[in-house]
């Protein structure tokens, strides 16, 4: 559907029969670690994403190239050398939850408190689970737009989006420590603290890409050639790289103002605006620049379709930290400290009878 030929399909076969097999690896430090940052520990989280990430650094090259007894699998390598990282960060999860958090209980609950908990978490979270879906699906649509340009095109994509998101993992990091910043502050009725850490954040975001972009502008080229020397896919990635991260710095701010629905219970308006951007301002226009001046135009399509979506963003959250102030819609909660895991039934029970 997104425009593979049949010889593309066999690297892909190569690597995703593997890789789903192993999803969960991921999957599950990727929660807990949620759980892990809730309970004040940011830092662990953390080590644990750069040592999977170094050790898929080193396994790759050992097992699609062959080093030492390790044989030679090229892409079903990566593959292998992926679910071999997530692993080590799986356990490390799970033994952190388990026994140092005491985070997980094999107690079997009361079904009616769990029922209730679940529809109460479903209604927060479902929102916020299809907006991220939608970053997929944005990068799906693109490379569907850009397939018919060829292979070269569609590789040259990838490298630029890579170096891309490597840019933008400062931009996640901050959104992880504010979200949970924001929501004490606003559950404190200290609207003026949340709405001083979302403008700070904001304005941290805006300027940091923009600080970056004539780095990379200028690096451009190199950074190119460590994914690729075929000069099509380089032309690509080089046209990427020059034009897309202006956009990237829209897209930061987006992020942000998605952490402050959130954190203000109002993840509807997470997928909202996450539809918005997808559907009416960045795949469209980019489908249209695309048409007048090529990659280029699709690019700056792309770039002008993430600012007019910032800019609703933008409005949008003012307008929702505005009637929280006017209105008071956080209401000070009494929390109770928990030491069994019956009292922790008992008050998901009294907790889905509220409105918090």
């Amino acid at each position: 559907l997104l425009g593979a030929t049949d010889q593309t399909l066999g690297f892909i076969h190569d690597y995703m029969d593997i890789w789903y097999l192993f999803v969960g690896l991921m999957i599950v430090p990727t929660i807990g670690n949620s759980a892990i940052r809730a309970t004040g520990d940011t830092r662990f989280p953390s080590m644990m994403m750069v040592i999977a990430g170094l050790l898929n650094a080193i396994l790759d090259p050992i097992l699609i190239f062959g080093m030492g007894p390790a044989p030679a699998l090229g892409v079903k390598g990566a593959a292998i050398a992926t679910a071999l990282a997530w692993s080590v960060g799986f356990c490390a999860s799970l033994w952190i939850l388990r026994f140092r958090d005491r985070l997980l209980t094999f107690s079997v609950p009361d079904f009616n408190a769990t029922v209730r908990y679940w529809f109460v978490l479903l209604k927060m979270g479902l929102p916020i689970s299809i907006a991220n879906m939608l970053t997929p699906v944005s990068a799906a649509i693109m490379t569907a737009l850009i397939a018919p340009y060829g292979a070269h095109a569609v590789a040259g994509f990838g490298a630029g989006s890579r170096v891309e998101a490597l840019f933008l993992a400062v931009c996640f990091a901050l959104t992880a420590a504010l979200s949970p910043y924001m929501a004490q502050n606003l559950g404190a009725r200290k609207f003026d603290r949340a709405r001083t850490a979302l403008s700070l954040a904001v304005r941290f975001a805006l300027l940091l890409q923009l600080a970056l972009y004539p780095f990379i502008f200028i690096l451009a080229p190199h950074l190119a050639e460590i994914f690729s020397t075929d000069k099509p896919v380089l032309d690509v990635s080089v046209f990427y790289l020059r034009i897309m991260p202006l956009g990237t710095c829209f897209y930061g701010a987006l992020i942000v103002f998605n952490t402050a629905f959130n954190a203000a219970h109002q993840t509807h308006k997470t997928m909202i605006v996450s539809l918005i951007r997808i559907f009416l301002c960045y795949t469209p226009l980019a489908w249209i620049g695309g048409r007048i001046y090529d990659i280029p135009g699709l690019f700056t399509g792309a770039v002008i379709g993430n600012s007019i979506a910032a800019y609703i963003g933008w409005k949008v959250v003012q307008r929702t930290y505005r009637n929280i102030q006017e209105h008071a819609v956080f209401k000070p909660v009494e929390v109770p400290v928990f030491t069994t895991v019956e009292q922790v039934s008992q008050a998901a029970t009294a907790a889905s009878r509220l409105d918090v």
